[in-house]
C-alpha cells in the first residue's frame, strides 16, 4: 500500500507540529515537510520518524527556514509573513532522498545539517522502500 500524505491550512506558523507514523516502518523513516509559501519558494524539511512521534517548534522551525533564507536570500520569503497555511507532509521515496543526499554535498559546506543527517539519509534509502504506512501530522497554536 502507497504512503499516503497529510495536509493542513492555517494562516500562521504553529506553535508545534507534531508528525507521527502509522503502519510498519522501521525506526529513522524519512519523511519530507513542505510548508507553503504565499511568495517565492516554499521551505521544505526532512525529518526522521523513530518509535514515537516527532514534535518541532515553531521556534526550530523557524530557525531553520532562516538558515535556508539567509544562504538563498533571492529564493525564500520570511515565513512569519509569507506562510500561505499550507502544510503537507509524506513518506520519502528513494528518488527524494538520493535528491537529498546530492543536496547534503552540494551545500554542506554553507547550511548547518545535525548531526547524523547524511548517515541518517543513507539509512532511509534501505528503510523507507520497506516500509508500509503512513505519516500525519497535527499543529498546535
Amino acid at each position: 500500500m502507497p504512503a499516503l500524505n497529510g495536509t493542513m491550512h492555517q494562516e500562521e506558523m504553529p506553535k508545534y507540529l507534531l508528525v507521527a507514523a502509522a503502519g510498519e516502518f522501521e525506526p529513522g523513516l524519512a519523511v519530507g515537510i513542505r510548508f507553503g509559501m504565499k511568495s517565492k519558494n516554499g521551505f521544505f524539511l526532512i525529518v526522521f520518524i523513530y518509535d514515537k512521534a516527532l514534535t518541532l517548534s515553531q521556534e526550530d522551525l523557524l530557525i531553520e527556514f532562516d538558515q535556508v533564507r539567509n544562504v538563498f536570500v533571492m529564493d525564500y520569503a520570511d515565513p512569519r509573513v509569507a506562510f500561505d497555511g499550507n502544510i503537507q507532509s509524506d513518506v520519502l521515496t528513494e528518488t527524494e532522498i538520493r535528491a537529498a543526499i546530492k543536496a547534503y554535498h552540494q551545500y554542506a559546506n554553507v547550511l548547518k545539517f545535525s548531526p547524523g543527517y547524511l548517515q541518517n539519509l543513507e539509512k532511509a534509502l534501505e528503510i523507507n522502500p520497506r516500509s508500509d504506512c503512513i505519516v500525519a501530522f497535527d499543529t498546535l497554536y
